[in-house]
């Protein structure tokens, strides 16, 4: 895409962010277009690949400029750059939306695999890195950002690693940064969303990932197409022999969904009702054995299934 303002820096740029966000629009539009049977889905999805590509080559060919930061592995990784063509200025705002609006954005987009090291790394720069020895004692919501248990320092609803720690799997790292959402990023007082780290309240930021994240730790549309995951990465405490948890109609890509579940009293058997609605049927549907001590037996709507971690529901 040509330069353009990406934040609230002003200032015109061939931001990561931009990339991201038109680039997940065009997918989109192409998944709507492929299920409609439109005589141009084809041509667009070339057009998504090309994009693509490109943006590879371009992203690489940036961030082998940029400077590096040394892990507590001992390794140098790169800082990842938040613009194709760095902006003319420095801004005060880059250094906060470097989390914010930088490339922790490209796997949700599809732009990027959550697995790389690269976005791996970049998070621990984050978690780990010298943005949190540059903090002073008094810090601002546009300080140089860094991550605290698993949210942003800045604006907690655009912490893309929680998406990412989605996408691979990371059970704690996800977790916690859902949890945090709940516990850091909403007035205690009143349950409103805030902006940022820095008591501005009154918007509904937040609730869109807080609320995207729940759903998709326990019935998850998102992870693979024409895939439905269950109870992949459900809070171990949501799963209690007192009384059942009730997901009822949650929408999904493929029609409401409902599950259910409880443990059994003395803890051994995992009881799931699981039933969907179905506009299209996901051509896999896979349950989660959630990682409850003492488990040794699940049963789904009935039928009896040892424990592993992935099951496969085949009807």
């Amino acid at each position: 895409m040509p330069p353009a303002v990406a934040t609230d820096s002003g200032v015109p740029s061939q931001a990561i962010w931009n990339e991201a966000w038109t680039y997940k629009g065009l997918t989109t539009a192409v998944q709507l277009l492929k299920k409609i049977h439109h005589p141009r889905a084809a041509e667009f999805e070339a057009f998504a690949a090309d994009f693509k590509s490109k943006f590879h080559a371009a992203f690489l060919a940036q961030t082998a400029k940029e400077p590096t930061w040394v892990a507590p592995d001992g390794k140098a990784y790169p800082i990842l750059p938040a613009n194709l063509i760095p902006p003319p200025t420095h801004h005060v705002y880059d250094d906060a939306f470097l989390l914010d609006t930088g490339p922790l954005c490209l796997p949700w987009s599809g732009l990027w695999d959550a697995h790389d090291p690269l976005m791996r790394s970049f998070a621990d720069f984050f978690r780990y890195g010298p943005n949190n020895k540059l903090r002073g004692p008094q810090t601002g919501a546009i300080s140089r950002a860094v991550l605290r248990h698993e949210i942003s320092s800045c604006e907690p609803c655009y912490s893309w690693n929680i998406v990412n720690s989605w996408k691979t799997g990371d059970r704690k790292e996800f977790l916690e940064g859902m949890y945090s959402l709940f516990g850091g990023a909403i007035s205690p007082q009143t349950f409103i969303n805030c902006e940022h780290r820095n008591a501005m309240y009154g918007n509904v930021f937040v609730a869109p990932l807080m609320t995207w994240s729940l759903r998709q730790s326990v019935i998850d549309d998102q992870l693979a197409p024409g895939e439905l995951h269950l109870l992949r990465l459900v809070p171990a405490a949501w799963i209690s022999d007192k009384e059942e948890t009730i997901f009822e109609n949650m929408p999904t890509e493929y029609g409401p969904v409902t599950l259910r579940c409880s443990r059994s009293a003395e803890g051994g058997t995992l009881e799931v009702s699981f039933k969907g609605i179905w506009r299209d049927r996901p051509g896999k549907i896979i349950l989660h054995a959630p990682p409850l001590e003492g488990l040794k037996k699940i049963k789904i709507n009935g039928r009896n299934y040892s424990v592993r971690e992935e099951i496969e529901l085949r009807d």
